[in-house]
């Protein structure tokens, strides 16, 4: 055994190229490894500041966002990257609550509560005397036109504005089975006087045209006279019955079924 030892260390060349191929070979395997350069940054100090840091996103993220702090806490001081984190973690600010608040801009007053508008809100150009677009959805808008009673028939099988992709997109306003709402709109004509869309560019707002209005702030936005106080018709049916549609009150946004005999403002939309 002796004899044996003896000669490997002599043999002192062949020791040095044992150890240098493997110190290569784990160096290789270390470098190479994912799991490796994660957990790397797993150590109280600041981790390193490439761009592949995970943790250098997380710290990157809070820091635009405003949450957490770089000093020390009662954990020590862990560095500026690991205080932020550990702060932001521990904090007692209700996230929640403030995402709500940061979108929370209708402050409600006068008799109709009538807002201030705000970021959330989209912006309306008055294109015309009576017409406003919505930047967002790129809808025009009429003033109203008066109350009509929106009597199509049982159901929307008999009026072509229906039938048409997109709806209305040629429909005349002919048809008695359509009902005078949907009529008023299909035959409008506002070219003449304000330059806005020819006969058969307007139609009736379908409900869900008229709930994103109130969202994008058709109140706040255009001024309380223009939209007027009346519950306004929408072109879409009650789901429960043939017989009843759903209207509106764009001040505030409620909707509600009602019975398609019953008198109701119409107004009417167009797009580009």
């Amino acid at each position: 055994m002796k004899k044996t030892l003896k000669k490997v260390f002599q043999n002192k060349k062949a020791v040095w190229a044992v150890a240098i191929v493997v110190l290569a070979v784990l160096s290789h395997f270390i470098y190479n490894s994912s799991l490796f350069k994660v957990f790397a940054e797993q150590s109280p100090g600041t981790p390193e500041s490439g761009t592949t840091s995970r943790i250098k996103a997380i710290y990157d993220s809070l820091k635009t966002l405003g949450y957490g702090s770089e000093s020390a806490g009662s954990w020590g001081d862990w560095g500026a990257y690991w205080n932020r984190i550990r702060s932001s973690a521990e904090s007692s600010t209700n996230f929640i609550a403030q995402s709500l608040e940061e979108y929370d801009d209708y402050k409600y007053g006068g008799s109709h509560g009538a807002g201030e508008g705000g970021d959330e809100e989209a912006a309306w150009e008055l294109t015309a005397a009576n017409v406003y677009r919505d930047s967002r959805t790129g809808l025009y808008w009429s003033n109203s036109l008066g109350s009509n009673t929106n009597s199509f028939s049982a159901t929307h099988a008999d009026c072509p504005f229906f039938a048409e992709d997109p709806r209305g997109s040629s429909y005349d306003g002919s048809d008695p089975d359509c009902g005078n709402a949907i009529n008023a709109c299909a035959t409008l004509n506002l070219e003449a006087v304000t330059g806005e869309g020819v006969k058969g560019d307007w139609y009736l707002p379908s409900v869900k045209e008229m709930m994103q209005a109130c969202l994008d702030g058709i109140y706040n936005q255009t001024n309380t006279g223009w939209v007027t106080l009346l519950e306004q018709w929408s072109s879409s049916e009650g789901s429960a019955a043939g017989t009843v549609a759903w209207s509106t009150f764009l001040r505030e946004g409620s909707f509600s079924e009602k019975a398609k005999g019953n008198s109701y403002a119409t107004r009417c939309v167009r797009r580009d």
